[in-house]
Parts: C-alpha cells; structure tokens; sequence
C-alpha cells in the first residue's frame, strides 16, 4: 500500500511542475500584444529601446504581471491531489482518510481481505481459506512464488503464543543438501553430520490486539480497543527468520529472509488466525548477495520450500504436541521442550548437536491443520 501511495506521489509532483511551465508559457504569449502596443505608444522598435528612453525621461520600466488572474483555491488543489493519491479499488473497502489510531507496524488485514463484506455477511472458515490461500497463490504473476498462507485454529495459535511469550527467540536448522548430495535430504536422524545445515535466528513480536471485524471498514482500522473493553481476540504476531551467520555480523540491522505475520482479527468470531509469510526478494537486499544468488528461484533470499520448512519448524518447538510419533509417543514432544527452555534458561548447557536432530523434513508435520499449502 505504502508502495502504491508513494508511486502516485512521484507522479503527481512532474505533473504539477510540467503545468507550471506550460502556464508560465501560456501567459507570456497572452501579455504579447500589450507589450507591442507599448511599443507602438512610446515610438521605440523593442523593449531594451523603450528601457533607454524611460531611463532619459525619469521613467521607470515595470513588465507586466504574470499573477494568474483566476488561481483555483488551495482547497480545490489538495482536494485534487488527495483524489489523484486514492485511486480506485475493486475488492478492497472504502479507505478512510482518518489516521490509525494503534501504533502497530503490521499491515492491516483489510488490505488483502474485504473486512466489512466478512462481517456483514456470513462467512464459513471453508469461504475465508479458500478466499485467503487463493489471494496468495494469485501473487507474483499467478505463480504465489515469495508467499505463504495457512489458517490455523485458534487454540493452536494461544499454545503457540504462550510458549512464544516466554521463549522469544530460538535458533532453527535448515539443511542445506550440495550439489553431490541427493535432491532430498536424508531422513534418517543419524546422517544429520552429512548433510549441510544452515541455522535461522527467529524473532517473535508482540503486537496490540486488532479490533473484531465491523460492516463498517473504518471501524475496522482506527477504533483503538480502551482498556475498559479490550478487544477479545489475542495479539496479532510477527516471526522474523535472519540467517544466523547474518545476524551475528550485523544484529538488528540483518535484514530478515522471511516474514510471518498471524493475522487475528478472525479469531473471536471464526476462531481461526490467518498466516501470512512474505520472503523478502533479492532485489530488497543487499547484505548476503552470495546466498541470495543461490536461491532456488532467483528472485527471493530463499527458495520456496526452504520457507515452508523454516515455518513448519516454528511448529515444531512451539507446538510440540503436534510431534509425529517417529520422534517418540513423548521423547520427541520433551525433547523439543527442553531445547527451547534450555536456550533461553541455561544457555551454556544448550547442544547443537542435539538441535541438529530436527533439521530433517521427516518430521516436520507436514499433515499438520496449520501447515503452509506449497504454493
């Protein structure tokens, strides 16, 4: 959105400046045939003649104005420009010029979902995943290449808040199989030192509550929950993914390679949380080019199927109830468990040795409800 708006900005500023000139132009030809009377008055052939007479005859020269007679009012401008900025839109609700009320950073929902058609007429979960997966899989040319979409139940997204308010930060294995190695990683646990793996620093935040869905879509944007009636659905969040190569070398200013975002302005009344995960291009970034040429596609800082490993390993140590039972019926479950308090708790009794148990997709869950769709 902020990309359109700043577009239409670049737009409209040459536009504004090539009718100046023009106008300038138009009046210097209307003023022509008074100037030429002028001159024809005072008897001279061209202005620098008329200048040196007025000069000897104690007169001053004033050349006429070019102030528009009929200037629009200020008013009509802006109102113009603001008019040009909006631009029409077929399946998004009215947007209202009014400022956000909330402070978070996170692009409303009601920029790819109809808020207000969801509210004022009734919706199934089936309508709304097909709606939301169909969005995505339509990005980058039809394709859906750099995107990721899941709708995950409620109760699902709590577990996995809980867990994430208390444990922020993790560190996931991503295997990274050369070009002697089979397409497909090993899913046998004990070849994890064959297979290269490249380890991912995730970041989850927190962000305020969104308000539930009204028919109304400026409702759904500036109505600020008080504290007196908070909005019943939990926090919306945010998981960032930073090789952690990139991030030790540069800490916060190392750009992410993947987004996901949980969208919960749906839970209180569909009880479900939409996932969105947006890989960040190459073009985007400039540190780690190295690793954004090998890319699988090109475009992205990661392939595809990197992302969806890297999503449904979120899963895997934030909801370790949903473990397969090669892992163990429990052994995999506390494994995962203690990893993540370990990291967090007692840091120098964390093994990676122990972590790299989990960088094959064997496991991964991908039969999971809240599994990203390979699109």
């Amino acid at each position: 959105m902020l990309a359109s708006v700043l577009r239409r900005r670049c737009l409209i500023k040459p536009q504004s400046r090539y009718n100046y000139t023009r106008w300038n132009s138009s009046l210097s030809g209307a003023y022509a045939d008074k100037i030429k009377a002028r001159l024809s008055q005072e008897g001279v052939g061209s202005i620098d003649e008329l200048k040196t007479k007025l000069k000897k005859e104690g007169r001053a020269f004033e050349e006429p104005s070019l102030k528009p007679m009929n200037a629009p009012p200020a008013s009509e401008t802006t109102g113009a420009t603001e008019a040009s900025k909006a631009g029409p839109s077929a399946y998004k609700p009215k947007t209202s010029t009014q400022k956000r009320k909330d402070s978070s950073p996170v692009k409303p929902l009601s920029e790819f979902l109809n808020l207000a058609a969801i509210a004022s007429k009734p919706h199934t979960v089936e309508q709304i995943s097909a709606l939301w997966n169909l969005f995505h899989a339509s990005r980058s040319g039809g394709t859906g290449r750099g995107f990721l979409s899941a709708v995950v139940p409620v109760e699902s997204y709590n577990n996995m808040l809980e867990r994430a308010k208390k444990y922020p930060m993790f560190v996931l294995p991503l295997p990274r199989p050369t070009a002697q190695d089979s397409p497909a990683p090993s899913e046998d646990p004990d070849s994890s030192e064959q297979t290269p793996v490249e380890f991912h620093f995730i970041q989850w935040g927190m962000h305020p509550a969104p308000p539930v869905p009204s028919a109304n879509p400026d409702d759904d944007l500036f109505t600020k929950p008080s504290p007196s009636s908070p909005s019943p659905n939990p926090p919306t969040s945010t998981i960032l993914f930073t090789p952690l190569i990139q991030y030790k070398l540069h800490q916060s200013y190392a750009p992410p390679y993947l987004i996901l975002t949980h969208y919960t302005d749906l839970a209180h009344s569909h009880g479900i949380v939409l996932l969105r995960g947006e890989i960040t291009p190459t073009s985007s970034v400039t540190v780690g080019s190295d690793q954004a040429a090998a890319s699988a596609d090109g475009k992205f800082m990661i392939s595809q199927t990197d992302a969806q490993l890297l999503a449904l390993g979120v899963q895997r140590f934030y909801l370790p109830q949903l473990q397969p039972q090669s892992q163990g019926a429990e052994g995999g479950k506390d494994e995962a468990v203690e990893l993540l308090r370990t990291f967090h708790e007692s840091p120098a009794d964390f093994r990676w040795e122990t972590l790299l148990k989990f960088a094959h997709p064997a496991g991964f869950g991908g039969s999971s409800p809240t599994s990203p769709p390979s699109s």
